[in-house]
């Protein structure tokens, strides 16, 4: 690619295909969020991070710049792939990266901020479905000790949600406010 200026040409070249890495590993859980990151990148080019749940065809921009948190959709599969784009260049398309998905379904019920009186208890209870393997109930982002069932009752106050360790990884419930 060339750029004319008044005295001066600026000459660069685009031959290297965009690569970038991610430390996730399929299969993936569902609502979970995913991390990529650029590893040659250019300062002056542009970058556009494309998702698809079809290997060839369907990608749609979900992002642009250096890096890539992407939420997982609920689907079977996922592909990532990354363009970049210099100006006046053709666009260069880096290899397209394959994730199986690994759909589980994690509710804890009741869903909405639950009212706790002096002494009293809050039944909370998780749906889970899609293939887990343990349970693990967080209080304020830290276990419970021996909180693995399905039902939990919380006798102090806090934001209560279940970790659901599977195949694809940890997947969280919603969050409930004690």
């Amino acid at each position: 690619c060339a750029t004319s200026f008044s005295d001066s040409v600026e000459y660069f070249t685009s031959t290297s295909v965009p690569q970038f890495t991610t430390t996730a590993v399929s299969p993936v859980c569902n609502g979970n969020t995913l991390s990529f990151n650029i590893t040659n990148s250019v300062p002056w080019a542009g970058y556009s991070w494309e998702t698809s749940t079809f290997p060839t065809s369907g990608f749609v921009v979900v992002g642009s710049g250096p890096t890539l948190s992407y939420v997982v959709p609920s689907a079977t599969n996922l592909y990532v792939r990354l363009q970049s784009v210099f100006s006046g260049c053709a666009p260069q398309t880096s290899p397209t990266m394959a994730f199986t998905i690994q759909n589980i379904s994690r509710q804890i019920t009741p869903s909405t901020t639950q009212t706790l009186c002096p002494g009293g208890v809050v039944n909370l209870s998780v749906f889970v479905s899609g293939g887990s393997n343990t349970l693990q109930w967080m209080k304020n982002g830290t276990a419970i000790p021996g909180a693995t069932g399905i039902n939990y009752a919380a006798t102090t106050t806090g934001v209560y949600k279940v970790n659901v360790t599977a195949a694809c990884g940890v997947a969280a419930s919603n969050n409930v406010s004690v």
